[in-house]
């Protein structure tokens, strides 16, 4: 899991209105079903997708920018005052031009929430959302205040060009890397290494997500976007810490980022949605 590609399933085809420099993943036709914008989290979740996908006859193009929140006119200062605009603004227009059905968000949203990663998370630069020209305090209130205008802004911008969105709500964040759970000799079991690891217990976890996932959940509702909470899959009610391993399998490949295996586990559900998504949408 830790030596994965991020996206083996990444394609690069000649498909008209689209960029060939894109990942195009999924089934072959050359209709774009959705486009996915995001940081790196969105590529694990891309890689995710495809078997379902595939099942499904959908194709997708992933767009994915390690360090890059996916919101409109938005960019990320950090304590060192560089900024990363990630081509934000740019990567939409890519995305409009393709003219999918859907475009789906998804990314560490807490991360650029809370303007940290949490106590016990590798991450430790701080991280400050602005407008494109720089104007704001480099707060953790302005950042919040920046994240909910530049997510209404995208909202807004995708459903003007008739085009649906959908919110993927962050994964759980282990609060720790399983290779290190995993990799200690005198450790002769996966349940006593787990048991024995470090990292964010449940309750930490699901608090970590709590008020990033409430206002994108609040703001889904208003702005008419559907949005999808990833918990469930990965925290079962009642267990000490939320699913590092399922079925003998990592589902992490290091402190945050989803393995393929664990992005399988959210990538069919993630399809089921949009198919139900478009039932409803067929007239009777």
């Amino acid at each position: 899991a830790t030596r994965e590609v991020p996206n083996p399933n990444c394609e690069h085809r000649l498909i008209p209105g689209v960029d060939k420099r894109l990942c195009v993943f999924g089934d072959r036709r050359e209709k774009i079903d959705f486009v996915i914008i995001g940081d790196s989290h969105s590529n694990a979740l891309a890689a995710g997708l495809t078997h379902a996908m595939k099942q499904q006859r959908l194709t997708g193009v992933a767009m994915p920018r390690g360090g890059r929140v996916p919101l409109m006119n938005t960019q990320i200062i950090t304590t060192s005052g560089r900024g990363f605009r990630g081509d934000s603004n740019a990567d939409f227009a890519a995305a409009f031009a393709v003219k999918p059905d859907y475009i789906l968000l998804h990314a560490r949203f807490a991360l650029y929430w809370h303007t940290t990663g949490g106590d016990n998370a590798m991450e430790t630069a701080t991280r400050y959302l602005t407008q494109l020209d720089g104007r704001g305090d480099l707060s953790a209130a302005a950042t919040q205040a920046q994240f909910e205008l530049g997510l209404r802004e995208t909202l807004q911008n995708i459903k003007a060009r008739g085009i649906r969105p959908i919110i993927i709500g962050p994964v759980p964040n282990p609060g720790v890397d399983p290779l290190q759970c995993l990799s200690r000799p005198y450790l002769r079991t996966v349940d006593s290494a787990l048991a024995s690891c470090h990292g964010f217990s449940q309750t930490q976890s699901r608090a970590r997500n709590a008020d990033v996932m409430a206002r994108l959940k609040a703001l889904s509702e208003q702005e008419g976007a559907i949005f999808f909470d990833p918990t469930p899959i990965y925290c079962r009610p009642g267990a000490p810490t939320c699913n590092r391993v399922v079925n003998g399998r990592l589902i992490y490949r290091d402190d945050d980022h989803l393995s393929l295996y664990g992005g399988r586990l959210l990538g069919g559900r993630i399809v089921n949605m949009i198919q139900k998504e478009r039932e409803k949408s067929i007239p009777n």
